[in-house]
């Protein structure tokens, strides 16, 4: 067996301690929306597998090669699982080729990768001194810039088709929900078409309401105006130009924007990611809530018959004067589908299903299961703190930046 002292001794390599701090930096950067924030300005919402493709493998190896690839891929797996829910697309044919994206751009540089940080550790223990960051550059680039051609050339056709998922004849709960458009929210100036909100899966748009102008589908450069942001600009320049519709000319399609109520038709998984989108708010809120957003949980819930609720409608929440936890309701549904009229005009029924938003005494405050006859937490969601998130990009820029050159 090896002495204890050369077992700890990989502890303190330079490269293995690197890699720990990195994760730190990957979810950091993800818990505060900044990778969420910068994918959405980089990637947008793709048409297409190839524009996908495209927009997501280069930044990625480009990133990697400056961030430690396994925490980058960890950051990137949400955000090419929604592109891929909103779009349309297979994902079998994005998260592989993500990987070996990542793992072509992190060869690139000292840092991008574990096996190059560790390699630079060994060589300092032996006496060589240190090795520039940018040493693997003159291989690596080339190599990387030879990978990511062939995967885009030739990954659908070496990658799976996605398989037929056997759940799509099994009836699923549907819930009616609605949202709030925050102040300075990423979809603002967009349509719902090009946010990605009008059919994606598990979910549907079924009503906006705003006090917008409607604007006209077939002059998609009247409905580039309310974007005013240099990327605005850019994206509307490098677009395509779309073909006229030759249906309807008189359909119209609305510009979303701050204090707009967006309804869907969501399942509980779809509308848990609703919930998480940045910029939407659940637009049933009660008296304010004392504990921070990204502290909140949602739970699925079963009303009682002798809940106070029973027979109120939603908007005279809260129900009591004193109550014993603050909730949100995020979504009803009655008999399996979404009832009938606005979320705030319904009348709370007997095993009426609703997904709340909650604090963390709701679960002692119910626990003798008196108001609601079943309750399911719904793990591994939680709002991301994007107030944050300029801080986290800077951290992580300045990290990059810090690094030794000689």
């Amino acid at each position: 067996l090896a002495p204890e002292e050369d077992l700890l001794k990989g502890f303190a390599n330079p490269g293995v301690i690197t890699v720990g701090v990195l994760f730190v930096v990957a979810a950091g950067m993800y818990s505060t929306g900044a990778i969420t924030l910068i994918a959405d300005r980089l990637i947008g919402l793709p048409k297409t597998l190839r524009e996908a493709q495209m927009k997501i493998f280069p930044p990625v190896a480009v990133g990697s090669a400056f961030l430690n690839n396994t925490p980058l891929v960890a950051m990137m797996i949400p955000v090419i699982r929604d592109i891929t829910r909103m779009a349309q697309l297979a994902g079998t044919y994005l998260f592989i080729p993500l990987s070996f994206s990542s793992i072509l751009g992190g060869a690139m540089t000292l840092i991008g990768t574990s096996t190059n940080l560790i390699i630079a550790g060994l060589v300092l223990n032996q006496g060589f001194g240190e090795l520039n960051i940018f040493a693997p550059t003159p291989v690596g680039l080339p190599t990387a810039i030879i990978g990511l051609a062939f995967l885009m050339i030739f990954g659908k056709r070496l990658l799976p088709a996605p398989k037929e998922s056997g759940s799509a004849d099994i009836p699923r709960r549907i819930y009616k929900a609605e949202f709030v458009v925050k102040a300075n929210a990423p979809m603002i100036g967009k349509t719902a078409q090009e946010a990605g909100m009008m059919k994606a899966s598990g979910y549907e748009l079924i009503k906006h309401e705003s006090s917008t102008i409607n604007l006209p589908i077939e002059s998609p450069e009247i409905a580039e105006r309310p974007r005013r942001s240099f990327w605005g600009i850019v994206q509307a320049f490098l677009r395509k130009p779309e073909k006229k519709p030759s249906g309807d000319v008189h359909k119209i399609e609305k510009v979303i924007q701050a204090g707009d109520i967006l309804t869907f038709a969501a399942t509980s998984e779809a509308l848990s990611n609703l919930w998480i989108t940045i910029g939407l708010d659940s637009a049933v809120t009660p008296r304010k809530m004392k504990s921070r957003e990204f502290t909140h949980q949602l739970v699925e819930v079963v009303v009682a018959p002798g809940h106070p609720a029973v027979g109120r409608l939603v908007s005279q929440l809260p129900w009591r004067k004193d109550p014993p936890y603050l909730a949100k309701i995020v979504a009803i549904s009655r008999d399996g589908v979404p009832p009938e009229g606005p979320l705030s005009d319904i009348e709370i029924h007997s095993h009426d299903v609703a997904i709340l938003e909650v604090e963390d005494n709701f679960f002692y405050e119910t626990r003798n299961e008196s108001e609601f006859l079943l309750t399911r937490r719904l793990k591994g969601y939680a709002i991301q703190r994007t107030e944050r998130a300029t801080i986290a990009t800077i951290i992580t820029v300045t990290m990059v930046l810090l690094q030794p050159s000689d």
